[in-house]
């Protein structure tokens, strides 16, 4: 994954001609100097010390550790802009001084200094009290300004012309009519990845035929138990299953190695397999994560149109699945029981599980019908509905608009058989498009949550017309727009290198965004280090923490912005809310006050968060659909909209948002850190 990606831009674009081609770059000037935060009796943490806001924005040393500033062997390189009147001996004597004897010229007022990470800081910080040098900054990464790489080239895999669901070109399929465009977007997707042999998809289903040309290579090996003599009989990994190689299977007393008995009983698992990882060889079809591996679990048996698999053995699949690392469970069938069993089983299983929503035409959301584990409220489950190649609902598909998260294409599916090809439709089906997107995002970015790879396969969804009024969602998978905007540019996924506050708890599920913003300078606590994560933010403070954000990302903020409001003046989060109003962010009331003391409800962050998004990249939101049904009626319901579309927000329930409620400390720092990634993924 990078974390390499910019941490701070300013506005403006930079356009260079390449011969008939033009490139558009996204400006990334270098770090502003460091500044501390420090508590005021109000602020909790908040609050810039004096001058701060001029110069907010983090230390070197700290942006080198997010991947912000371009490093090597330890070192950053600084450039020493100088003052028009500085001569070249003074120049000399300057660098003399801070024991930087060697420097490359940049152009004829800016040097290049290599200086060790752990002294830039104090090194920049000594150039800059120089009256000879104008300013001191980073060296950094400069990227292309576009929204992600070319989408890749179609495979040579010949019956990928019949694959809708990866490539919809509009051209009919077996006679079944197709609408160009309605598919989940896998040239887009495969330009980032195709999967890494790593992750891991564990098939809970029947069993699968190994020796397939598609499947070839496709399966998983079990590390424990490859290598000569390891299929002796024995259990050389002790993992309590006798040469495991590939999985296990679970049906009836005798239970075995072999995933595999015959065509007849094994077809359903294997067709799954396919849509998930058939290998791109230039034969038959392709599977949307082919570079990702399966682990088959048969639980199932009997004939395709009548398999079925008991709750013990699907049990032990799925404990099978935990213990040996699988990173995705899928689970392509359904039961009408609910089961605290089965329940238990998808929520201990610590990776996001896919489970299909059936082929009956109910309506799941009713509390009349029910399937499981479909229907379960969990945070690492997604459950998935069919769309047909024009959009549509298929009428077999089960839905429910506050229980189906998603839809996949689920009719006319090419698969792979034990035997050679077919096409097939059911939610079955749909179900692995969505087990492979989650696996494609786990392979480019191995260090995201389950939970927050379940909510963005939703909320990176889009609409078409079977998926409106049929998931949570209102969309349809999307994979391309997945991989891209789950790109977490200055803040990432993994470990972050920073010292957390003292008054939160690892545990708290904001720790991570909260040490990104400690690492970025964007927030430092108090004097003894605290932050009061529980405690209600201000409109003031809030002011204070966005510019330091805007800041941080490289945005220039007016640097004498006029008196915007009647009721700040002497707060020491005046400058910033001049700043944040001359930017057109920050708005008062009619009587000419910002109210700045009043606590800050989700309602209203999301409005200025959106705000501060669309005035940066200067491009308004419009929402794409209603994400959620208890703001309908308040003023900011179309902002809270595009916050969901935008990945800031997250509901508080099943298509609720608690508009009303005020904003935590925490959660605040939470929807800041995506906003200042989604600045730096989008060009700010």
């Amino acid at each position: 994954m990078n974390h390499g990606a910019p941490g701070r831009r300013r506005r403006g674009t930079a356009t260079v001609s390449l011969g008939a081609a033009t490139v558009v770059l996204a400006l990334l000037l270098p770090l502003p100097a460091v500044a501390e935060v420090s508590t005021g009796p109000a602020g909790g943490g908040l609050e810039p010390a004096e001058g701060g806001l001029e110069r907010a924005g983090g230390s070197i040393a700290a942006a080198a550790a997010t991947g912000a500033v371009a490093t090597e062997d330890d070192h950053v390189r600084l450039l020493v802009a100088w003052t028009p009147d500085a001569t070249p001996t003074e120049r000399a004597r300057v660098l003399a001084a801070s024991h930087l004897d060697g420097s490359d010229v940049v152009s004829a007022r800016v040097d290049v200094v290599a200086v060790p990470i752990v002294d830039a800081d104090r090194i920049a910080a000594t150039l800059r009290a120089n009256d000879a040098v104008a300013t001191v900054e980073a060296n950094q990464w400069v990227y292309l300004a576009q929204s992600g790489p070319p989408p890749a080239d179609p495979p040579a895999d010949p019956l990928f012309r019949d694959q809708w669901a990866l490539h919809n070109t509009g051209v009919p399929v077996d006679g079944v009519s197709t609408t160009a465009g309605v598919d989940v977007r896998a040239l887009d997707a495969w330009a980032y990845t195709q999967g890494d042999a790593d992750v891991v998809v564990a098939v809970i289903d029947s069993g699968v035929n190994p020796d397939h040309p598609d499947l070839e290579g496709a399966l998983w090996v079990n590390p424990g138990e490859v290598g000569p003599g390891a299929q002796d009989g024995v259990d050389s990994d002790g993992n309590g299953y006798v040469d495991d190689v590939h999985g296990w299977n679970f049906v009836g007393d005798t239970e075995s190695n072999d995933i595999y008995v015959s065509a007849a009983e094994d077809w359903h698992g294997t067709a799954v397999s396919s849509v998930i990882a058939a290998q791109s060889n230039d034969v038959g079809m392709v599977g949307l994560a082919p570079g990702v591996r399966i682990m088959v679990l048969k639980a199932f048996s009997g004939e395709a149109e009548v398999g079925r698999g008991d709750l013990v053995d699907i049990l032990e699949a799925f404990e099978y699945a935990r213990v040996n690392g699988a990173d995705v469970i899928n689970a392509s069938w359904f039961n009408t029981a609910d089961t605290d069993l089965l329940r238990a089983a998808v929520a201990d299983a610590g990776v996001p599980v896919v489970a299909a929503a059936g082929n009956d035409d109910w309506d799941l959301s009713g509390g009349v019908r029910r399937v499981y584990p479909a229907n379960y409220t969990l945070p690492n489950l997604v459950a998935v509905t069919a769309v047909d190649p024009d959009g549509q609902r298929p009428r077999f598909a089960n839905y429910g608009r506050t229980d189906i998260e998603v839809a996949a294409p689920g009719d006319v599916i090419r698969v792979a058989t034990p035997n050679g090809w077919a096409l097939q439709s059911g939610t079955s089906f749909a179900t692995p498009f969505v087990s492979a997107a989650i696996a494609l995002a786990l392979s480019r970015y191995p260090d995201a949550s389950a939970a927050e790879v379940v909510d963005a396969v939703s909320w990176t969804s889009r609409v078409v017309p079977g998926s409106s009024n049929t998931t949570i969602s209102r969309g349809m998978l999307d994979v391309g727009t997945l991989l891209r905007e789950l790109d977490r540019p200055i803040c990432g996924h993994g470990p972050i290198d920073a010292e957390l506050f003292a008054d939160v708890d690892p545990a708290n599920p904001h720790a991570h965004a909260l040490r990104c913003l400690r690492a970025t300078g964007v927030a430092a606590g108090d004097g003894a280090g605290n932050f009061r994560p529980g405690a209600t933010i201000t409109r003031a403070q809030l002011a204070t923490l966005l510019a330091q954000a805007l800041q941080t990302a490289g945005i220039a903020l007016p640097s004498d912005p006029p008196d915007a409001f009647n009721d700040d003046d002497g707060s020491v989060h005046e400058p910033a809310i001049n700043q944040l109003a001359a930017l057109g962010i920050l708005a008062g009331d009619v009587s000419g006050g910002v109210r700045p003391w009043t606590p800050v409800t989700r309602g209203q962050l999301a409005a200025l968060l959106v705000r501060a998004h669309d005035v940066v990249l200067e491009s308004p939101s419009e929402p794409s659909r209603n994400w959620f049904r208890d703001d309908d009626r308040t003023t900011h319901a179309a902002a809270i909209d595009a916050a969901r579309d935008l990945g800031l927000i997250r509901g508080v329930g099943t298509l609720r948002y608690a508009p009303e409620e005020t904003s935590r400390r925490d959660q605040v720092a939470s929807l800041v850190a995506r906003l200042l990634d989604a600045l730096a993924r989008h060009g700010g």
